[in-house]
């Protein structure tokens, strides 16, 4: 699938409210069963990774090329089983007081199979994920994030088709990606046809968030590539859906220094306000998406710099803006339904949905990452409308190479009437990741 940026697009996401905090803790279940979990998982893996002796861990994932791209390589499997260990430990508000107390540990395992190659002028590529965790209570599922076919059709249609599912990760912003109408990193299953032609690619198709579910996103997409700069315009709608515009710039400015802005562009929103009569009771005050039929258009902005200094650490300083997002008065209103019996599991939900709520933000970024044996992130976001942060650190060893212990604090500013400040006041999350 085509992708506008000249360079690999990064994972830069700035704090969701709610990544963590968004249900009460449960009891987490004996640490005997995530065990046993991970054996059963290492006697299914056994006979595939017999019959692939040396076999190494798999490699990130890269896109799918076409045919005329690039020579036929022959079929390649990989398979590797994941772990993860998290204790957490919170200073909860009284907004969220989690029954279960400050300090929880879970634990999680994966086996990962990944295939990729070629047949009868196809290029495929497949991702299985079987999980198993006891994060919030026990649970098992077994995932395919990617399962994608592509194919080149032929010197006579300068063209690639591609079909299946895989994950979308448009945009460049820290903060947000608001020329990107997906869920970053999320799957999508669709269809689509990509046309690189004279320098650029261009291409459109459609993506669902789920096979059978509702109509899908139909999306237009065509990128500019320049000696230092990239420009890509989008066009995303369909039925039911509200129609958007979008564009996203970048220009590298020499020495280190880039420039990056992004545009969205919607009528009407599909965000939650605080409304009149929104909750079950008739007359009272709950939330309701009473945008949706909007005729106004209602822009999303992003603006930032970054600079890469020798040595890998890279500074990011973005602003973003969006105009549907709460003013005053409703953040207000927003607020007073938290103390409401009916309206506090509400507000709870909503931070939950990692959606930042107010109009006006600013974030800094310092990162160290794929340089050496350690890498580490400082940052800060702040909400410019009602003075409240999230001021974020970071630090993993990656010299063992399966092997990944980790630790970040979050601290959280604000009253706990503001957004950053209602679920907790500090988070400390020791981690430990290993594979094989």
């Amino acid at each position: 699938m085509m992708n506008g940026n000249r360079r690999e697009n990064r994972e830069r996401k700035g704090y969701r409210p709610g990544d963590r905090l968004a249900a009460p803790a449960q009891r987490a279940v004996p640490a005997v069963l995530i065990l046993l979990s991970m054996l059963a998982l290492v006697f299914l893996a056994a006979p595939a990774l017999a019959a692939r002796p040396g076999a190494q861990p798999a490699a990130q994932p890269q896109a799918v090329l076409s045919p005329s791209q690039r020579a036929p390589a022959p079929p390649e499997a990989t398979l590797e089983i994941q772990n993860q260990w998290e204790m957490v430990a919170l200073d909860p508000t009284p907004l969220a007081p989690f029954a279960a107390g400050s300090l929880r540990d879970w634990g999680q395992g994966a086996l990962v199979l990944k295939v990729r190659g070629e047949m009868a002028g196809w290029v495929y590529a497949a991702e299985m994920n079987a999980q198993t965790a006891d994060r919030a209570g026990p649970y098992s599922r077994v995932e395919f994030p990617e399962a994608v076919l592509s194919r080149d059709l032929g010197p006579a249609i300068p063209a690639v088709l591609e079909i299946g599912k895989k994950p979308f990760s448009w945009g460049k912003g820290f903060i947000a990606q608001p020329s990107s109408p997906f869920r970053s990193g999320q799957s999508y299953w669709e269809v689509s046809v990509d046309l690189p032609a004279w320098g650029q690619v261009a291409g459109a198709g459609a993506a669902w968030e789920r096979w059978g579910g509702a109509a899908p996103l139909l999306w237009a997409r065509t990128s500019l590539l320049f000696a230092t700069s990239d420009l890509s315009l989008g066009l995303y709608g369909g039925s039911g859906r509200r129609a958007q515009a979008a564009a996203a710039y970048s220009v590298d400015l020499g020495k280190g220094w880039e420039l990056h802005a992004e545009l969205g562009l919607q009528r009407g929103s599909d965000r939650l306000y605080p409304t009149p009569g929104g909750a079950v009771f008739p007359g009272q005050t709950g939330l309701a998406a009473d945008r949706k039929d909007d005729t106004r258009v209602y822009p999303r902005a992003l603006v930032g710099v970054e600079f890469l200094a020798p040595g890998g650490i890279l500074t990011i300083l973005e602003t973003f803006h969006q105009a549907d997002g709460y003013d005053d008065a409703q953040a207000a209103a927003f607020w007073r339904l938290s103390q409401e019996p009916w309206g506090a599991g509400v507000v709870l939900e909503q931070l939950g949905e990692r959606t930042l709520l107010r109009r006006d933000y600013a974030a800094l970024a310092v990162t160290r990452a794929a340089q050496g044996d350690w890498t580490w992130e400082l940052s800060h976001l702040a909400n410019l409308d009602d003075g409240s942060g999230v001021s974020r650190a970071k630090l993993a060893y990656t010299g063992q190479g399966d092997l990944e212990p980790g630790v970040e604090l979050i601290r959280f500013w604000g009253t706990q009437c503001s957004e950053f400040g209602a679920l907790a006041r500090w988070e400390l999350t020791a981690s430990l990741r290993f594979s094989f």
